[in-house]
């Protein structure tokens, strides 16, 4: 597949993907050759992703299990081996400097300075892991598409799996989301500790509505803040 943009996003991502190709990386779709804004890549045969999976309660708990482990195995590249990845703490800029008379943002962005200045990790990380960027190659192997070059904390690349907004109202099934809370914060590679976790979960939803309200989406940035308000209500923060 040929990939031609100017996006500085998108190029610092094909700089990450050439890295994780170099080094032979299964989880990701693989760089053949790259030159100037065009890279050509790796094909995914019908493009099939873990999102439709993911919208069905019989098979979201498996759907997540498997995007987690994608995001885990990216994560283990050391970071020295990348050059100009974008920190984390520049990623949530929109949410740090933003004025806003939302309570639920400003007790976002209050959550989200605690974080960086607690930030426990620095790994190379995928950026928009969601359901959508994993697809099935030849094989069936799952890999991950279209990283964004972010650097910082592992948990953020976690977070798709719970706020998503292309997932809906699944992301507000109780019970599911106590079980993918579980099991992440039980399996012992992943290193999550259940309330940085929701902290980061509260922050994550929190600058994608940021996002949304930047681009004037204003339906997605309102399920963003139905989520938060969501999380507040369930006692999950």
């Amino acid at each position: 597949m040929l990939k031609v943009t100017a996006d500085a996003d998108e190029m610092r991502g094909i700089d990450q993907l050439k890295v994780w190709s170099a080094f032979q990386d299964p989880a990701v779709a693989h760089v053949f050759k790259e030159d100037y804004h065009a890279v050509l890549l790796e094909y995914a045969q019908d493009s099939r992703s873990l999102l439709p999976a993911a919208l069905h309660k019989i098979t979201h708990l498996q759907s997540s299990k498997k995007l987690a482990y994608i995001v885990y195995q990216l994560h283990q590249t050391v970071l020295e081996v990348f050059c100009g990845l974008r920190t984390l703490e520049n990623v949530l800029d929109g949410l740090l400097l933003g004025v806003s008379d939302s309570q639920l943002l400003q007790k976002a962005q209050n959550i989200a300075k605690e974080l960086l200045i607690s930030s426990t990790s620095n790994v190379p990380f995928h950026g928009d892991a969601h359901h959508n960027n994993m697809l099935y190659f030849s094989g069936n192997q799952l890999r991950a598409i279209d990283p964004k070059g972010f650097q910082g904390e592992h948990y953020f690349d976690y977070l798709p799996i719970f706020i998503n907004p292309d997932l809906g109202d699944i992301r507000m099934d109780k019970i599911l989301f106590e079980e993918k809370l579980q099991w992440l914060c039980h399996h012992g590679s992943f290193l999550l500790e259940r309330m940085c976790l929701m902290q980061w979960i509260f922050v994550g939803a929190a600058l994608s509505a940021v996002w949304f309200l930047e681009d004037q989406f204003l339906y997605e940035a309102d399920q963003q803040l139905r989520l938060l308000q969501w999380i507040l209500d369930k006692g999950l923060l």
